[in-house]
């Protein structure tokens, strides 16, 4: 079990689909936290530690990848990052993976 997840209080999703007025807790599973959201088209969210804007996870564009992927593609999250735009209106299941000193997203359109 990751201490990097475990040993906080709780990881949480928080973005336009709620205002930005609160997290959303995770689910811990070993070194994963899940959620499930229900987003209209264009919504914004990040995933924060103890629902602190200090410790923020985003995503950072790339020359290969340009926008997040919703089809459960692991991508890199990061630190600070930009806010996470789902184009398309739905639910969608966000998994947030620590494994040493590397987070990633899956994020999966249900």
């Amino acid at each position: 079990i990751d201490e990097a997840i475990t040993g906080r209080r709780r990881e949480g999703v928080i973005g336009t689909f709620n205002e930005w007025s609160a997290d959303v807790e995770m689910t811990i599973n070993g070194n994963s936290a899940t959620a499930t959201i229900t987003v209209d088209a264009g919504a914004k969210f990040k995933v924060r530690a103890d629902s602190a804007w200090d410790n923020d996870y985003g995503f950072a564009a790339t020359e290969e990848l340009t926008a997040a992927p919703v089809d459960g593609t692991e991508f890199p999250a990061t630190w600070k990052g930009a806010d996470i735009e789902l184009a398309e209106a739905g639910e969608y299941e966000i998994v947030f993976t620590i494994e040493g000193e590397t987070e990633t997203f899956k994020i999966t359109k249900k």
